[in-house]
């Protein structure tokens, strides 16, 4: 569940809240302004990256309210953006077998990679040793129930920008996608 708090205090600020726990914090009058730390060191990065005010292109995996996309196109303006949002459950797995079976995928799909290479497997591991191994993982299934992309085709752009870029794209998919908004 996604609730968007506002702070009396801060009138300009909205905390996104997933899930009882605070993700992001979004100043709607000031895109510079970064509360949380994981949201500062990222844009720490990305001033480091080419030269400063120089456009980019950026794939955010988690929008967290398009905070640090709003940072991005306030500090790079012009820089494409796709924002991936991703809808999911997580639920440990406490069987075994399963989490056997996984690892035995996961060891031959990596050891197949390694050809001619003599491949690694779960039967090569002394029993007790497995069982120590084994006790040491925790398996956890990640079912996703939906993926989403939102293109960033820079909100500061001009109606006749938009018009252009419709234009030039033609009777596609995306640029009627554009032209509906």
């Amino acid at each position: 569940m996604v609730e968007l708090h506002r702070d009396p205090g801060d009138p300009t600020g909205v905390t996104v809240v997933i899930n009882g726990v605070p993700s992001s914090h979004l100043d709607l009058a000031d895109p510079s302004r970064l509360e949380f730390e994981y949201m500062q060191q990222m844009a720490a990065v990305i001033d480091r990256l080419g030269e400063p005010g120089e456009p980019l292109r950026v794939i955010h995996l988690g929008a967290a309210g398009c905070t640090l996309a709003r940072y991005v196109q306030a500090t790079r303006p012009g820089s494409r953006q796709l924002a991936v949002e991703l809808d999911a459950t997580c639920h440990a797995v406490d069987d075994d077998g399963a989490l056997h079976a996984q690892i035995e995928a996961l060891s031959n799909w990596h050891e197949a990679r390694l050809d001619p290479k003599p491949r690694w497997s779960m039967a090569k591991v002394d029993p007790q040793a497995r069982d120590r191994m084994m006790r040491a993982v925790r398996c956890f299934e990640l079912r996703v129930a939906a993926l989403r992309g939102t293109t960033k085709l820079s909100q500061n752009k001009s109606a006749d920008d938009r018009a252009g870029v419709i234009a030039a794209l033609g009777a596609s998919d995306l640029a009627q996608a554009i032209a509906r908004g």
